[in-house]
């Protein structure tokens, strides 16, 4: 009971939900709670995949999921280096 992990959600729409978790967690006397976002990002798009993280990072996101299906480990790590190299950095 250490947080939450919505499974795809528009940051507009969990945003409330974040915020009053986080009240009801110190309410309780415990730390804020990890939020750990399961989503599929854009990587065709990087730019729009940056912002979309963003947007999750900015409602309270501890960490954030991307999640999809590859055909293969090419597939994979194409993903994982776009990730990596373009929608990580643009989180710092």
């Amino acid at each position: 009971a250490d947080g939450w992990m919505p499974i795809g959600g528009k940051p507009t729409d969990l945003a409330p939900h974040v915020t009053r978790l986080r009240e009801l967690f110190g309410a309780a006397g415990k730390p804020a709670p990890d939020v750990s976002v399961m989503t599929r990002l854009p990587l065709e798009d990087p730019a729009r995949a940056a912002d979309l993280a963003r947007a999750y990072a900015d409602l309270g996101a501890t960490r954030l999921v991307h999640s999809n299906r590859y055909a293969d480990v090419a597939e994979f790590a194409r993903a994982a280096e776009a990730i990596a190299g373009r929608i990580r950095p643009a989180l710092a």
